[in-house]
């Protein structure tokens, strides 16, 4: 434990000098927040620590691997779960033990919210609030699940870390490439139908993007998403054993038999539920907000309920005539993030009976689908200001 001890006091010193050097760069960022958010996601990453003595974790498991490895960690550099053990390997080697590399992979799934919150400020030209006046920003950066499944050494902190910053850079794309390509290659590393979605959504958004997007930056963007597209899907053909199916309707036969069966499998499983009956939409809502109050047999379900009404409660702001104005209008940035959000919770939802999984897993989305309602009351909040703003002006004229 000492060995952790002496990472976090070099991890907080070094977030440190990172915030400075942003705050130097981008006037709005606040480093107070950043150090308050990263104690909290250090909570977090303890209470995972603890929970894991106690219960089964893969993560004892990706550790195992890392250190018994020896001369063939190249052998490990493959897509899915071992990519874990890959990148944990050369700190596992160097001495650090598990509670170490533990805290180290919870620094990483820190740095996806500083990137989160450094594309929610860019993106979005005001702060919105939400629940009377509360920054809805400082809400999304704080909910507990999203640090819980992103506090320890597995996939969801990478994965988590990957994709904020394929998110973020694709704001200032110019700037950001090396970035861009980086976050896209470590989502592809861990699940390659995730960037999938994330690089035909963004190159949807660009192709449809209305303002200033020059006509280069549109091709190069549209460009790099059909080339993920396409590394992505000849990936997840093969892991999954659907690149032998000859015809469309031998893919989609495929395709259900294999969801039928991973959705049995799970739901086998302490916490399953039967979704065989299920319609697509209803599907899609369990794995969204559920558990519910209702749906919850223990402590930890009913901690995870009051989130997920959380989510339900930020999500009802959608329910206005004024969304279609509003996505007819709205940046690359939002059109990516609901093609993202809609296509990963459909396959995911599909191939999910288990909460437990289904709370893990829609850690990864959860923030696409955060940022069109965070763009949304935005934009409303923007409007109401200018119409305030015209009403005052016809008075004084008056």
């Amino acid at each position: 434990m000492i060995e952790a001890f002496v990472l976090l006091l070099f991890l907080v010193g070094l977030n440190h000098a990172l915030f400075q050097t942003l705050r130097a760069k981008r006037g709005y960022v606040d480093a107070n927040l950043l150090h308050l958010l990263f104690a909290y996601h250090a909570l977090f990453a303890f209470v995972y620590y603890s929970y894991v003595q106690v219960n089964r974790s893969d993560s004892h498991q990706f550790y195992r691997v890392a250190m018994n490895i020896g001369n063939d960690w190249w052998n490990l550099f493959e897509t899915g779960t071992p990519f874990i053990s890959f990148v944990a390997a050369p700190f596992a080697q160097a001495g650090l033990p598990y509670a170490a590399v533990m805290l180290l992979f919870a620094w990483f799934g820190f740095w996806g919210f500083v990137y989160a919150y450094l594309w929610f400020r860019e993106s979005v030209e005001c702060e919105p609030r939400i629940f009377g006046n509360v920054n809805f920003l400082y809400v999304l950066l704080f909910l507990p699940n999203m640090h819980f499944w992103t506090s320890s050494l597995g996939k969801g902190s990478l994965i988590f870390l990957g994709m904020m910053m394929f998110t973020y850079s694709s704001v200032h794309f110019q700037r950001h490439w090396w970035k861009m390509l980086l976050g896209g290659f470590i989502v592809f590393m861990i699940r390659p139908h995730v960037l999938v979605f994330l690089a035909g959504g963004l190159a949807f958004g660009y192709l449809l993007a209305k303002g200033n997007v020059s006509q280069l930056a549109k091709l190069a963007i549209i460009g790099a998403g059909m080339v993920g597209l396409w590394l992505s899907a000849n990936n997840i053909l093969a892991i999954t054993g659907l690149d032998d199916s000859e015809s469309v309707e031998e893919f989609i036969e495929d395709f259900q038999e294999l969801t039928t069966q991973q959705s049995g499998r799970l739901s086998t499983s302490g916490s399953g539920i039967d979704m065989s009956n299920y319609s697509v939409p209803f599907k899609m809502f369990t794995f969204w907000f559920r558990p519910l109050f209702i749906d919850s047999p223990n402590f930890l379900g009913h901690f995870s309920s009051m989130e997920n009404l959380l989510y339900l409660l930020i999500f009802l702001h959608l329910m206005d005539a004024r969304l279609f104005t509003f996505l007819r209008q709205s940046s690359p940035l939002v059109l990516m993030s609901l093609v993202a959000f809609l296509g990963v919770s459909f396959i995911l939802s599909l191939m999910m009976s288990n909460m437990g999984i289904m709370l893990r897993q829609k850690s990864m989305v959860m923030y696409f689908g955060f940022y069109v309602v965070y763009a949304f009351l935005a934009w409303k909040q923007v409007a109401h200001q200018q119409r305030a703003q015209y009403d005052q002006a016809g008075m004084t004229q008056y």
